[in-house]
């Protein structure tokens, strides 16, 4: 049997099958939870699958008064794309699957969980060793320790998660730049940064060509294309300032101030894990859209500099690697319901 994932966010959806099959949309769910439903459905109709694996992170957007309706409005989504008749498993914090019924009794368990399925996948390559996962996304990063196989978070949920320094609101497409520095230096002078939605870490990594530019996709601050010259644009009104007294050399200085500074942000997260969990980490494991920020804070941290690295993109593709949580969370189903 070949099992759908499903990995349903707040801002974007990931899915794949457990044969290879992959597909990633940015989807806002937080404007248009109505259209949850269709979208799923065209999103996975190319796909084959006998059963479904579900995990949701989406359900904390303001959509939803509380995370219980959000879980309950996925689901209800969910069915109604695929069919109550289908063979529908829903992925929880505990480690384990359940039913629709349950999961909607269990929302803080129910939500939240994907970070739990890929560690528990990963882990299975390092039964034998103490190993640190780094998942980078658009949004978030998920630093989980996992020993001899097995995931060993301090926190379950996300308040706990933030607490424990395991979960870091840090992304490489999303954060708003005004939360990740509160001043730039460019050619001498301090700028103050306005405390608006005028840019994103997008922006940096596309000036700094780490992410590759698209003329079509526009989910940006300003809703204008992910390209170079529009992210100078957007990167300028965090100044005040505009393309006639702004240019990509500024932007470009700029944006490595916003890159060093997510850097130290990941960097103290990924020693307070490391503190709580190993006095020596053997492998590192790195997944997600954002992997290369999480190879240049490997290779900046003296603290685990000379660690081995285990790239989930090599191992299985780019592709999957940014879906890694939809295709981990197929691959337990088949390991857990037969194949």
């Amino acid at each position: 049997m070949t099992t759908l994932g499903l990995d349903i966010g707040g801002a974007s959806i990931k899915a794949s099958t457990s044969d290879g099959w992959v597909s990633s949309i940015r989807f806002p769910l937080w404007r248009s939870p109505d259209l949850l439903a269709d979208t799923l459905t065209s999103l996975c109709q190319s796909a084959t699958y006998d059963r479904i694996a579900l995990t949701m992170t989406g359900e904390l957007c303001d959509a939803f008064q509380t995370k219980e309706e959000g879980v309950r409005r996925i689901l209800k989504s969910t069915e109604e794309a695929f069919g109550t008749e289908a063979s529908l498993h829903i992925w929880q914090t505990t480690g384990e699957f359940c039913d629709a019924e349950h999961a909607r009794d269990t929302p803080w368990e129910t939500g939240a969980a994907n970070w739990l399925a890929l560690a528990i996948f990963a882990g299975q390559f390092f039964r034998q060793q103490q190993a640190i996962l780094i998942d980078i996304g658009s949004t978030t990063t998920d630093i989980i320790p996992i020993n001899l196989g097995v995931p060993i978070p301090r926190g379950r949920t996300d308040p706990d998660r933030l607490a424990s320094r395991e979960l870091v609101y840090h992304g490489v497409r999303r954060t708003p730049i005004a939360s990740i520095r509160s001043s730039v230096r460019l050619n001498g002078i301090e700028y103050p940064l306005m405390r608006e939605l005028f840019a994103t870490s997008l922006d940096a990594y596309l000036v700094m060509g780490q992410i590759v530019e698209s003329s079509v996709e526009s989910d940006t601050a300003d809703n204008r294309p992910e390209t170079i010259p529009f992210a100078v644009d957007r990167m300028a009104r965090m100044i005040g300032s505009d393309r006639t007294h702004f240019d990509r050399v500024q932007g470009t200085a700029f944006a490595e101030q916003i890159r060093e500074a997510q850097l130290s942000d990941l960097k103290d997260a990924l020693l307070a894990v490391k503190r709580t969990s190993f006095e020596t980490v053997d492998v590192i494991i790195t997944s997600g859209e954002g992997e290369f920020l999480a190879r240049q804070l490997i290779e900046e941290m003296n603290e685990v500099r000379g660690v081995k690295v285990h790239s989930l993109s090599k191992t299985l593709s780019p592709a999957t690697s940014r879906a890694a949580c939809a295709y981990a969370v197929a691959m337990l189903a088949e390991q857990k319901f037969g194949a």
